[in-house]
């Protein structure tokens, strides 16, 4: 994925089971966590940001960025994952990969 330094930018998901189902999240963290190196720890991420749950039954929810987490890097290329933790032995990455930074575009 990839976002302009210093903007605002929402992704949407919907967590279902191998056959298309849904998941019911009642209850879920939601975390998304990018880091420079894909070996680092969390505690040494860049940035994390909480998800938030739209509709938990269908397993609906959505992850937003703020400036704050983007404004102050470097534009580039970091990795990211995105965590659905409903017990701590059901654990879901919903989505993981190259998140790049953007230049901002300033007219």
């Amino acid at each position: 994925i990839s976002v302009h330094r210093g903007s605002v930018k929402n992704f949407e998901y919907t967590l279902k089971d191998e056959v298309g189902d849904a998941i019911n999240i009642t209850g879920a963290t939601i975390t998304m966590t990018v880091k420079e190196k894909l070996r680092d720890p969390d505690a040494s991420a860049l940035f994390s940001r909480a998800g938030t749950i739209v509709t938990a039954t269908t397993g609906r929810f959505d992850v937003k960025l703020l400036v704050a987490d983007t404004d102050t890097r470097n534009p580039g290329k970091y990795y990211y994952d995105i965590t659905v933790s409903i017990s701590s032995t059901e654990i879901y990455t919903v989505a993981h990969g190259i998140f790049e930074i953007l230049s901002a575009i300033n007219l």
